[in-house]
Parts: C-alpha cells; sequence; structure tokens
C-alpha cells in the first residue's frame, strides 16, 4: 500500500496554502471529528472560508488513498490507511506553500522572528516573508510592543539600521518560555519528549506537536538532555514537580539557560555547600547537565533554577521571603485601594485571602519568573473600577520591591477587592441542596434543579455536616432539598429527592415551595444580588481553578476485584494525595452510603484529610467492571473519576468540582471522558472548568448591572 501511495505521490506535487496545511496537520493528528465551526477558530477565519478551504483540498487527499468525510453532529475527520496518512504526513513537508497568514498568525511570527535573533531586521524582511505591506507590518510592532514591556523589553526602531529587541537576557528568556508556554499544550511537549527519547528528531514529526516557530527557538538536543535529566531528578525526589506542566515549564527555562552558557567556561564556580543541603535536587541537575552535555551552569543559574522550582512547588524553604514583610506589602496595598474607591474594605477575609495568593507570587516578581493569567483582558473589561484603583495602589508594592507589578498579577489581587466588596453586602438564598459530601450528588441535583424550576433560587449547596452552622444564620429559607435523611429536620422543611431528580420529585419540591409561601410571605429576593454573584466567591472560586488545573491527570488501568484498594499505585501518584490510603478509606465510606454513576463513568468523592488541595483523577479502564447506582441498580462502568478535597477547603472550592458532574448530563463532555483517549479527555475537561470560571465571572457581572 504504501509504495503504490509513494508511486502516486512522485506524480502529484502538492501546492498548497500555509492555511490549507494547517487543517491537513489537524485532521492528521486528530483520532476524532473536529467540528469545521472549532476549526474556523483555531485559525481565525470565518466559518465560510474553512469551509471552501476544506473543499479545495478534497481532491489533493483523494490522491494519497484518503478521504475527508463528514459525519452527522461530530464533523469532519480524515479516512483511510494508517499508511497513507504516513505518506501525506512527509510529503507535507516538502509540499509548495503560498503563504497567508492570519494577523494574529503573523504577529506571533514576528515575535519569535525577534526574539530568536536579536540582531537588526529591516522591516521590509518582515514584510516580504509575511506577504503584507511594511505599513502593515508597522501596525503589528505596534501591538507587539505592549506584550514586550510586561517583561521589561523594548523594541527599538532605528532607520537604516532595523529592529530589534532589547533587554536583558533574564527577561528575554522569560518572554521566549512565556511565548512557547502560552500557544503550545503540555501534552504537545510530551509527545515531543516522547519523539526525543526514542530517537525521532525528523522536522515533520516533531512538527505535528509543535509548529516550527517555537521549535526554532530552542536547540532540541539541549532539551532532549534537559528533559532526560528531569526526568531522573523527579525520579529521586517525587515531590519535585506536581505535575506535567510544570516540569515542561522548568524544562523550557532550563534549555534557553543552558543554550546562553554552552559557549562560556564556568569551571571556575564554587557551590554554595548550604543551598546544596538545602536543595539538592537543583545541583544534582546541573552536575548530570555538566556530565551529558559539557556544561558548567554558573551560580547565578543554579540560584535562578531554585527559584523557578520554588514557583513550582511552593512549600521548599527560602528563607528570604518572610510573612511578615508581605503583610506589610498587603496591608499598604488595601490601604491604597480604599483610598483609591472611597469605600471600606471591612471584610475580615480580604487581607487572609490577599496574603495566601500574594507570598508565593513574590518570589516570581521580585526575580522576573513570569505570571500568567487567561482572564486579565476580561477583568480589566468588565470590572474598570477595582482594576484601576488595584493598578494605582500596586504602584507603591512596585516602589518597595524595585520591581513592577505585572497586570496579570494585579488582576488576581483585584479579584480579592471586588469580592471583599461584595462581601460586605447582606446576601439571602431560597431553597438549600445537602449531600454528604456537599460537592458530589448534590451539585448534580442544584444544576437539575435550575433545568426544572427556573424560578428557583439555589441559596447554597453543602455538606450534611456544614448544614447545621449554615442554618443558623440562612433559616429563611422554602425547602432544604437533599439526596438523604437528615436528622432534626422537620418534614415540613424537608424534601428527599434523587439526585437525578425525577418527575415525581420535582413535584414534590413545587408542592413545597406553593404551602410554604402561601403560609408566609417574604420579600422577593430577585432584585438582591445572590451569594452566586459574590466575587469573594470567584476569588475563592479561582483559586480552586489552579489547583485543578495544576493536578487534574489521566490514567489507564486494569480493575481487580479487590473493591477500591486496586487504586492505591494510582492515587499515591497525585502530589494532592497526602495519603492514598485514607483517600481510598474515605471513598469507601462514601460508596456504603450510596453508589454513584452517571452513564459509564463511576464517580468517587469525599472531603477527607488525606488530600492536600483539590483532587480530580480520570481513570480510563481497560476492562469494564460492575458498579452499583445510587438507587440500587446494577451497571457497568467504563471509567473512574476521582474527585475529593479536603475539609477545610474554602466553602467556594466546592462549586467547581460540582461543575464537572453536573457537566457529565452533556452528551459531548461524558463522551470525551469515557473515550478512552488522554488528550481528547483532558482539553474537554480543562475548557469545561475554564467556562465554568467564565460564566460565575459573567453571572457577578449580571448581577451588578441590575
Amino acid at each position: 500500500m504504501r509504495n503504490e501511495v509513494l508511486r502516486m505521490a512522485e506524480k502529484t506535487q502538492i501546492f498548497i496554502s500555509s492555511r490549507q496545511k494547517m487543517i491537513i496537520d489537524r485532521l492528521l493528528e486528530s483520532d476524532f471529528p473536529i467540528m469545521p465551526k472549532d476549526m474556523a477558530e483555531e485559525l481565525d477565519i470565518s466559518l465560510r472560508t474553512c469551509q471552501r478551504e476544506i473543499a479545495q483540498l478534497k481532491p489533493i487527499v483523494r490522491s494519497y488513498g484518503l478521504k475527508i468525510m463528514k459525519q452527522f453532529r461530530s464533523g469532519i475527520c480524515l479516512v483511510g490507511d494508517e499508511e497513507c496518512k504516513g505518506v501525506l504526513a512527509e510529503e507535507l513537508v516538502k509540499a509548495h506553500q503560498s503563504t497567508s497568514f492570519s494577523p494574529k498568525d503573523r504577529q506571533l511570527g514576528i515575535i519569535c522572528d525577534l526574539l530568536r535573533d536579536q540582531t537588526p531586521t529591516k522591516m521590509f524582511v518582515f514584510s516580504q516573508k509575511y506577504h503584507v505591506t511594511e505599513a502593515t507590518i508597522g501596525h503589528d510592532l505596534q501591538e507587539l510592543e505592549g506584550w514586550l514591556n510586561q517583561f521589561h523589553l523594548t523594541l527599538v526602531r532605528k532607520p537604516g539600521l532595523g529592529i530589534f529587541i532589547s533587554g536583558e537576557d533574564k527577561q528575554l528568556r522569560a518572554a521566549i518560555t512565556a511565548m512557547v508556554n502560552n500557544q503550545t499544550l503540555p501534552e504537545n511537549w510530551l509527545a515531543v519528549f516522547d519523539l526525543l527519547k526514542s530517537g525521532k528528531k525528523e522536522d515533520w514529526q516533531i512538527e505535528k506537536h509543535i509548529p516550527s516557530m517555537y521549535l526554532d527557538l530552542l536547540d532540541l538536543d539541549i532539551l532532549h538532555a534537559v528533559g532526560k535529566v528531569l526526568t531522573e531528578a523527579a525520579e529521586r525526589h517525587p515531590s519535585l514537580f506536581s505535575n506535567e506542566r510544570d516540569r515542561i515549564s522548568v524544562s523550557l527555562h532550563l534549555a534557553l539557560a543552558v543554550e546562553r552558557h554552552k559557549d562560556n567556561n564556568n569551571d571556575h564556580v564554587v557551590a554554595d555547600r548550604k543551598l546544596i543541603e538545602l536543595y539538592p535536587s537543583s545541583y544534582f541537575i546541573a552536575e548530570r547537565l555538566k556530565e551529558l552535555l559539557d556544561i558548567q551552569l554558573p551560580e547565578e543559574e543554579i540560584n535562578y533554577l531554585i527559584l523557578h522550582l520554588y514557583g513550582v512547588q511552593p512549600n521548599l524553604p527560602l528563607e528570604q521571603f518572610q510573612e511578615e514583610e508581605t503583610t506589610h506589602l498587603i496591608r499598604i496595598f488595601i490601604e491604597g485601594v480604599k483610598a483609591e474607591l472611597n469605600e471600606p474594605l471591612t471584610d475580615p477575609m480580604l487581607s487572609e485571602g490577599l496574603l495566601k495568593h500574594f507570598y508565593p507570587a513574590l518570589n516570581r516578581i521580585r526575580n522576573g519568573l513570569p505570571i500568567h493569567n487567561p482572564l486579565l483582558s476580561q477583568i480589566q473589561r468588565d470590572y474598570p473600577d477595582v482594576y484601576e484603583a488595584s493598578r494605582k495602589s500596586a504602584e507603591s508594592l512596585s516602589n518597595y520591591l524595585g520591581v513592577t507589578i505585572p497586570p496579570a498579577e494585579i488582576a488576581y489581587m483585584a479579584i480579592h477587592v471586588g469580592a471583599a466588596l461584595i462581601n460586605q453586602q447582606n446576601l439571602k438564598g431560597r431553597v438549600a441542596v445537602v449531600c454528604a459530601s456537599g460537592f458530589g450528588t448534590s451539585r448534580l441535583l442544584a444544576s437539575r434543579l435550575k433545568q426544572e424550576i427556573p424560578g428557583l433560587q439555589v441559596s447554597e449547596v453543602l455538606s450534611l455536616s456544614e448544614l447545621p452552622g449554615w442554618l443558623e444564620n440562612n433559616w429563611k429559607v422554602d425547602a432544604i432539598v437533599s439526596t438523604i435523611q437528615i436528622p432534626g429536620i422537620t418534614e415540613e422543611r424537608l424534601v428527599v429527592v434523587s439526585p437525578i431528580l425525577s418527575d415525581n420529585d420535582v413535584q414534590k419540591i413545587k408542592g413545597k415551595l406553593k404551602k410554604q409561601q402561601s403560609s408566609t410571605q417574604r420579600p422577593r429576593l430577585d432584585d438582591h444580588p445572590s451569594e452566586n454573584s459574590s466575587l469573594r466567591g470567584i476569588a475563592h472560586y479561582g483559586e480552586a481553578f489552579a489547583q485543578v488545573m495544576r493536578g487534574l491527570s489521566w490514567m489507564e488501568a486494569i480493575p481487580t476485584k479487590e473493591k477500591l484498594a486496586w487504586l492505591h499505585a494510582f492515587v499515591a501518584r497525585s502530589h494532592a494525595v497526602i495519603s492514598p490510603e485514607g483517600l481510598i478509606e474515605a471513598f469507601e465510606e462514601r460508596e456504603r452510603k450510596g453508589s454513584f454513576a452517571i452513564g459509564s463513568i463511576g464517580i468517587l468523592h469525599s472531603r477527607t484529610a488525606a488530600v492536600r488541595t483539590l483532587f480530580v483523577n480520570i481513570i480510563s479502564l481497560k476492562e469494564a467492571m460492575p458498579w452499583h447506582t445510587e438507587n440500587g441498580k446494577k451497571q457497568v462502568v467504563d471509567t473512574l473519576l476521582l474527585l475529593a478535597a479536603p475539609p477545610d477547603a474554602p466553602r467556594e472550592h466546592f462549586p467547581l468540582l460540582g461543575e464537572l458532574i453536573s457537566g457529565l448530563l452533556d452528551d459531548e463532555l461524558a463522551g470525551a471522558i469515557s473515550s478512552g483517549n488522554k488528550e481528547w479527555a483532558l482539553i474537554a475537561v480543562r475548557e469545561h472548568f475554564q467556562q465554568a470560571y467564565q460564566e460565575r465571572i459573567l453571572s457577578y457581572a449580571r448581577g451588578k448591572q441590575r
């Protein structure tokens, strides 16, 4: 088959645009259909343009024994023999391309060109390369200046000489690392590391995962060596990296540092023995790189590596950052914001929230390490007053520290300030929803309630243990809807229902509401902001979002008959887990109260001290296993979704986990999680959490406008 296709390929030269090449690459790398609308958004083109490009590609792929097929409600996919796909992928590398770039791709290309080569480049060089006028290139450069400024880099334009970036080497490396991190996925870098490990360094293979413009910023041989050394270091010190994203970030930083020093002679370097004792992994990494590449990192680079490791592993000791100093800075910041807004900030939790967030961030700010906030522009747009007050107050911190607080960090601090302002209002609700843990079946139930009874306000979702304390200050609720019997709650107020919420359950709740409201007339709560709109909730929600993004993982397993004990080896891999045995015991305890499944996905959830942060783990089962649902029915599941949270986590952390459970009502998300495809599952879950976070912010914005 391969030889036949090669003979056909020899007779056919491919002439395609760069955009068409991206479409074929996307189809080749995907194991699942892709919606043309999603592909159009990725390419930054209209749906009609995308459909036109796809139509032009059909005869080209047909000459390689392949077809672009459309599947109803699923999208398009490339169908044919795998060998034919391999030949097409190889031929694409040699294809004659008529280049066309979207404005975004053009600007990314220009910034990569400038970061890769700091020597002056004439404007006409960019004009010819990207097939646009010099005026368009000039406009692109204006757009790029703001991005460079956040790294304290300057875009220099000298007539007769050209354009180049000016700044310290450390800032240039920070910009390169940020560029690569922001435009690529960790899963793609893992694939690249696997290729390098197996000796496959052909451009066409690697560029299937990472575009060449980003690869050109790095030396792949050095990156391979760095990846190998960090893997060895992680095996020696399992807690060094909490997830693959952090390991990749450090890999990119270290590869750039090694490349910078590969021609320097640093044999005179003498290691600081105190630092060797405190950070043995850093010196292990430096010594192994010296053995592999014959490169000696200077002491300043080893110190910088320590800071990077501290940034991804905050519990490492670093004496220079003291809580007293951070507390002083937070006090200065709050006073400045109060003066700018002319508003009191009486919420006692504001200082605590800012301290917890700013303490580790201070390390990154002082040492020029990048801070990323995917919602920066949205926060600036939706909360301009709070953001601007935070920005002005942060200037005093910048003066004290001698470095500029970046906009991404200011946006995080602005969320905490806005939360405090909203939290000072008196918020009430109508219905409390209760289950054993507070984020399992109750979150699914809350979602179904909103679907079935649109006028119902869910005041809070609670665990059984939280309910008594909550009722002391929130006793004016129309009903308590629960998946379990609650001792001490009268039948007049309690409605026990199935987590799936049957039609009969809906009628019971409606009847209870009518009875309560006819006997007691209360003022309507619609005109008041709900607790769901509280920006404090968004702040804690954001912390939960960050924890989940850092710790989310996917694994494959073959279940055994030993109940849940076989999970020990899998949960033990997570940095979030303190005690694997304790976590499994907590899951088993929860299961004794009733099993829980949605479709083919079995769900294990618990609130337990066996985890230090939010824990989300997807386990794809190679063999289906029996499962009992909450109503006693038997079924089989092919995927397990493991969720856990520490008992002292902020109350707002639990809705995020609940969003994932309620999201399983969506066939698309449930299908991705149970697909058995790691990349598809992780991308779908990350996008679902991102959307939930954005909707929480929009919910607050709508409440604010009423």
